[in-house]
């Protein structure tokens, strides 16, 4: 199981060269645990309209992951994350 622990979220302004019309881009920084031998640092975005997960421990929502093309499993890059309950902390 690959454990989310949040740390902190931020606003990323982006502005399009084009129009000059700027873009606020939620972004959280996270360590994705289980992964490697130390946890590693990750940054996920937002879902549009949806609030950054507070500081904490998550699991990754199987809604977070696609099949894409040629049958293979992907991970979107706005993750949906369940929190760690107590017996999810006791079986791991």
């Amino acid at each position: 199981m690959i454990k989310i622990e949040v740390i902190s979220s931020s606003v990323k302004q982006v502005v399009k060269k084009a129009t000059g019309e700027v873009f606020n881009i939620p972004e959280v920084a996270a360590y994705a645990h289980d992964l490697e031998k130390y946890p590693v640092p990750i940054k996920f975005g937002v879902a549009k309209g949806q609030q950054p997960p507070a500081p904490g421990f998550y699991i990754l929502d199987s809604s977070s992951f696609y099949v894409g093309a040629f049958g293979q499993l992907m991970l979107k890059s706005s993750l949906v994350l369940k929190p760690v309950t107590e017996a999810l902390k006791r079986a791991a």
